[in-house]
């Protein structure tokens, strides 16, 4: 499901970012930070969460 950040999200004291594809080097292919207005891909039930606690908003899929 993809939303819309309303507001950063703070994890640690800092900015929450989700790392993907860990390589050999210790560095990682993606990072996304949860940055206001960052449209971010994530389960249902994550996405759920961050709309009910008023982090997030759903992006409706544009069809072409």
């Amino acid at each position: 499901m993809r939303v819309k950040l309303l507001s950063h999200v703070i994890e640690n004291g800092g900015i929450k970012v989700a790392r993907r594809h860990r390589q050999p080097d210790g560095t990682y292919l993606k990072e996304v930070p949860f940055v206001a207005g960052e449209v971010i891909e994530m389960s249902d039930t994550s996405a759920q969460k961050y709309i009910a606690a008023g982090l997030a908003e759903l992006v409706q899929e544009s069809q072409s």
